[in-house]
């Protein structure tokens, strides 16, 4: 009987709401990280998919604005200057296909 109680003791801690917070061993942050900046890689050297990848990643990116790390807020502010960069390209006729 008393293992049973010291169970549900552990079971109300997990529920506390902290499973979403960042925590010092928590690497997630370093994935969002990448991932920003392998966005931002793809916009550069991906022109000719830059309609899709604006449709797509727009509102993810709008999403990501509210990152608590800094770092990853800031790559993600960077990755959406850059779509906003290489749209403006496209609309200014700036754009090179390659064949």
């Amino acid at each position: 009987m008393e293992e049973d109680t010291d169970d549900e003791g552990h079971e109300e801690e997990a529920d506390d709401g902290s499973a979403n917070e960042y925590t010092d061993d928590d690497a997630s942050w370093k994935v969002h990280r990448a991932a920003a900046k392998c966005l931002a890689a793809l916009i550069v050297s991906r022109r000719e998919l830059l309609s899709k990848l604006y449709d797509e990643a727009c509102p993810k990116l709008i999403d990501r604005f509210k990152e608590i790390e800094e770092n990853v807020k800031m790559n993600v502010f960077n990755t959406f200057i850059e779509l906003s960069r290489q749209s403006g390209n496209v609309t200014k006729g700036h754009l090179r296909y390659v064949h």
